[in-house]
């Protein structure tokens, strides 16, 4: 079986040289499979560094291509009837295809940022060593003190609600 981790670099170069966002879903998915558990106990230190480090990466090249202040929820631009090869119908379909490529972005986002805290959480310790080894991943990576900051804070919980009273039965 191939290493996911590899496979993630390999996506993650593609992106690097295409641009094409796709590359990074193939890395953040292959990051997902990946199960360090699965590991020969010897094995498992290197592999969590390449982890962090390729979440790092994922999450660097993420903020390359976000468009910083995009609404997910706002209506996509629509392509309009317009004679083909018309400068108009050829402009609404860059801008639905640019749409669509900010909303994958966000999806991945959520899940890299949420995939990258499980793997600090779950597989580093509050030891120095363990510390140090993530900020040099962190720092090879690529990842903004922005992001570093995400990755370690705790997700937000949603607020619990208590359901409305019962009515009283008079």
């Amino acid at each position: 079986m191939p290493d996911k981790i590899d496979q993630a670099t390999t996506s993650l170069r593609e992106f690097i040289k295409t641009r094409d966002v796709e590359a990074i879903e193939k890395a953040v998915d292959s990051l997902e499979e990946f199960d360090i558990w699965s590991l020969k106990p010897d094995q498992r230190l290197e592999a969590r560094r390449r982890l962090l480090l390729n979440w790092s990466r994922v999450l660097r090249d993420i903020d390359s291509v976000k468009e910083p202040g995009f609404d997910p929820e706002a209506d996509p631009p629509i392509a309009r009837a317009a004679p083909p090869g018309s400068p108009s119908l050829v402009d609404q379909r860059k801008k639905v295809a640019h749409h669509r490529t900010q909303v994958l972005v966000i999806e991945l986002e959520e899940r890299a940022v949420e995939s990258a805290h499980r793997v600090v959480e779950r597989l580093y310790t509050k030891s120095a060593a363990d510390q140090k080894e993530m900020e040099a991943a962190f720092k090879e990576g690529g990842l903004s003190e922005a992001r570093r900051a995400q990755v370690l804070a705790p997700p937000k919980k949603a607020p619990v609600v208590a359901p409305p009273p019962e009515p009283d039965e008079d």
